[in-house]
């Protein structure tokens, strides 16, 4: 399904799970879409209804000219909230998108229950570590980068044993808009 924000961005997202369970919200990390979250779908999904996008910039969603702030990313996902009459719902944001779950929690604490904050940190490596990456990306596409996230997601044992969830975030980090990474 697709929403279309105020300024035209077109967010792609779906949900699971019973109407009358509480919401729970999950982001996904830089350079991955919402299918990321398909190994925990079963587990929340008896328990919540879940509420998975991909934020501007990254899967089907649309990828304007950036740069993308936190605030941006937070406020979307406020909107896409708003769209679908969900008032409080609880959150949970990886990697980057734990930054822009901060922010929603910070800036929003009457819509947030719950947050979860995973993988992340206040700030995530330095201007000069994203300034390579960025040049990185522009200079050789996303194949460029992709052992180095791949790095970060799993163990060098996980990676080499190839499996089917590798070869899907390999896949997914590939095909990652550049311009949206």
């Amino acid at each position: 399904m697709k929403h279309t924000l105020a300024d035209g961005v077109r967010l792609e997202y779906t949900i699971q799970g019973d109407e009358g369970a509480p919401v729970l919200l999950l982001l996904n990390s830089l350079g991955t879409e919402m299918s990321m979250w398909e190994g925990q779908l079963d587990a929340f999904s008896t328990t919540h209804r879940v509420v998975r996008f991909d934020q501007r910039g990254q899967g089907a969603s649309d990828s304007p000219p950036g740069p993308y702030s936190i605030e941006i990313l937070g406020t979307d996902a406020i909107d896409l909230m708003d769209a679908l009459g969900i008032a409080r719902f609880s959150i949970c944001g990886l990697s980057m998108s734990g930054l822009t779950a901060m922010w929603m929690a910070a800036m929003h604490p009457d819509r947030v229950d719950r947050a979860v904050f995973a993988d992340t940190a206040a700030v995530i490596g330095d201007a000069s570590y994203w300034n390579e990456r960025i040049e990185m990306v522009r200079t050789g596409g996303m194949a460029k980068i992709k052992d180095q996230v791949l790095a970060r997601f799993f163990t060098p044992r996980f990676i080499d044993e190839d499996s089917e969830v590798v070869r899907r975030f390999t896949k997914m980090v590939v095909d990652a808009p550049p311009e949206g990474y």
